[in-house]
């Protein structure tokens, strides 16, 4: 009988060590997108809500492109025009939509070249450069 009860005592421990690991590291990774998201934001307009780029197609602080825009919105379950692409807090919630939906399992430079590329972003050449931007900032803010 003791032995049974030993067993459940550490099966119990055990379960809470695990939870306790399972939060600690959902908090990590929140706090890590916050982070990539400040330096998207770095990156492509110097934190400007108004900025305008890539001859009038991308808008706002992430420069979003309509077709980004539209999947975000549609994974965060919400109706936003896109001119609402200037407003800083709604399109930081469509970018967090759009990477946290296409960069499920990936990694925060992989996120940030799905953000510059695409959905499959983070495969491409042509995102190598922008995710060593990145990096640098992500970095910076570390020290």
């Amino acid at each position: 009988m003791l032995a049974q009860k030993e067993l459940f005592f550490f099966t119990f421990l055990f379960c809470v060590f695990e939870l306790s690991v399972s939060v600690q590291a959902q908090k990590n990774k929140c706090d890590n997108i916050e982070r990539l998201l400040d330096a998207i934001a770095a990156v492509e307009s110097c934190n400007k809500a108004e900025a305008i780029g890539d001859k009038g197609l991308a808008i706002g602080t992430y420069q979003i492109h309509r077709d980004y825009w539209e999947d975000g919105t549609r994974f965060l379950g919400v109706s936003w025009d896109y001119q609402k692409a200037f407003d800083r807090e709604k399109s930081r919630k469509v970018v967090k939509a759009y990477l946290l939906y296409y960069g499920k399992d990936k990694d925060l430079i992989e996120m940030a070249r799905i953000h510059n590329g695409g959905p499959k972003g983070y495969m491409k050449k042509s995102t190598l450069s922008y995710a060593r931007k990145i990096k640098r900032i992500i970095h910076q803010k570390q020290q």
